[in-house]
Formats: structure tokens, sequence, C-alpha cells
């Protein structure tokens, strides 16, 4: 057997959290982790050079679940193992954040590595929760939560606080860096927010928010309260608002055809129907 993950655990206890990490030291490798209460968790998985994972939890309550699986299947021989990881997490006045970075990848073919994923929730006066994960192989990097468990009222993203602000952020480069093309949403309010964001792509061609993976698209958002909605891109070549087809902003070179949709909302059951991106 082979162990393919190294895990850190760093946990801070506060009064009741309780995390239990579960480690299968087989071939896949599975790693579990569970928590439930008050104080903060922290795991930071490097699963061989193939993907790094980064999860963070703090509230006066916190509850969820992080799985990490490296597949060491090094399909088509090409030197590259698949990995996934998937995250519910759910706070009460605090927040919580997970990303996931794709460090290899099969090259010249497919292009190089460095495609990641980062969502991040926060909640004050009330709760947010996430849903959501990644999968990478040789090629890409899709982040499908079809048939995945969704938050309680079933979303991949939701708050009910009288502040909150949940985000996604997908890119070609490492999460935050200026290289490569990239797409992003957020909802930054007071009040109750319920997002779709079924599938989300990342590969050194292209980058699709709320779309890709071979899945249709389920990228919308109900919003209610008061608040501001933002989706925003940088792309290389082209950038299509809505993924399906509408809008085509052409581009000539890195950072050269940029995309933002600001729109600030009042009332009860404001509904962004599609929010999906392809960005190249």
């Amino acid at each position: 057997m082979k162990r393919l993950i190294g895990i850190l655990f760093a946990v801070v206890l506060l009064a009741g959290l309780v995390v239990s990490p579960v480690v299968f030291a087989a071939d896949p490798t599975i790693v579990n982790t569970t928590w439930d209460g008050a104080g903060a968790v922290t795991v930071v998985g490097t699963v061989k050079n193939d993907a790094v994972v980064n999860f963070g939890a703090v509230g006066g309550y916190i509850n969820g679940n992080l799985n990490i699986t490296g597949n060491n299947d090094n399909p088509y021989n090409y030197g590259v193992d698949s990995v996934s990881s998937y995250v519910q997490s759910y706070i009460q006045n605090g927040y919580s954040s997970f990303e996931l970075n794709r460090t290899d990848a099969y090259v010249p073919m497919y292009g190089i590595a460095g495609q990641s994923v980062y969502s991040y929730i926060y909640a004050d006066g009330g709760s947010a929760a996430m849903a959501t994960g990644s999968a990478i192989n040789y090629a890409s990097m899709v982040n499908g939560t079809y048939s995945k468990p969704k938050t309680a009222s079933g979303f991949n993203y939701e708050a009910d606080a009288t502040s909150f602000v949940l985000q996604n952020y997908v890119g070609n480069g490492e999460a935050g860096a200026s290289t490569g093309n990239w797409a992003s949403f957020s909802s930054v309010g007071s009040g109750t927010a319920k997002i779709n964001n079924m599938t989300t792509e990342a590969s050194a061609g292209q980058v699709q928010l709320g779309a890709g993976g071979g899945c249709y698209t389920n990228a919308n958002a109900l919003l209610s309260g008061t608040g501001v909605w933002t989706t925003s891109a940088v792309g290389t070549t082209q950038i299509t608002v809505p993924s399906g087809g509408g809008l085509v902003i052409p581009g000539s070179g890195f950072g050269t055809v940029t995309y933002t949709q600001q729109i600030q909302y009042s009332g009860t059951n404001f509904s962004i129907p599609d929010f999906s991106l392809k960005v190249k």
C-alpha cells in the first residue's frame, strides 16, 4: 500500500469543537475530516506533486466535512494522478474558505498546470454555507457538483445573515495571481442568497464559470434583501456572456479582454437566471 496524501492538521479547539479526521492509507488514499462545534479548523492536504488543498473555517458554530481522494491511477501512463476533493461547510458568525490548486499536468499535449479554484463564505448575524469541490487529472480541472451533496436548502452556496459574502473564483494560474485567464462571482449583502453553480471547468486553454464538464448549465442566483452581485473575468482571446452564447467580447492577448457585471438590488426574490462565463 502507498501513502499518497500528506495531511497537516492544525486545529484550534474552542468550546465544544469536535474534529474527526479519518485516514485510509490505501490505494487510493482517502482522507475524510468532519467537525462540529465552536472554534476553528484548518486542513492542508498535499497529494504527491498533483494537487494542494487548503481549507479553513472559523465561527461561533461550524459544521461540515471535507474529503480528499488521491487515486494513484496514472491513466495512460502520463505520469499524472487523478485527485478529487469535496467540502460541505456551514458557519454561523464566521467565515470559511476552500482552495484546490492543480500542480501537475501532461505537458505539452494539455498545456501547463496551475489551474485553481477558490470559494469563500462569510456571515455576521446569521449563517452561510457552501457545498463544492473539484476533480483534476492529466488534462484539466472540473468542479462538478452534479449528484453531489448540497447545502441544507439544496444549493452550492447560501446565506441568511445581517451581513454576508459568497464568492467563487476559477483560473488558469494560482488563485489571486496576475497570470492566466480567470472568472469569478461575488454576492455581498444583507438578507438571503441561494446560488447554484453546478459545474466550473479550467484547463490551459480556457476557463468556464458555471459551465463545462459535459454538463448542462446550472448557474443562477436568487437574492432577497439588499446587496451587490458581481461577475468578473479576464481573458486572452474572448469572453462569452453567458457561456452558452450571447455577447462575445474579443481580445488580442492576455489581459486585453475583460468583463464585469455589477448589479445592486433591493427587495425580494431578485433572480439572476444565468451568470455563466466562458473565457479563452
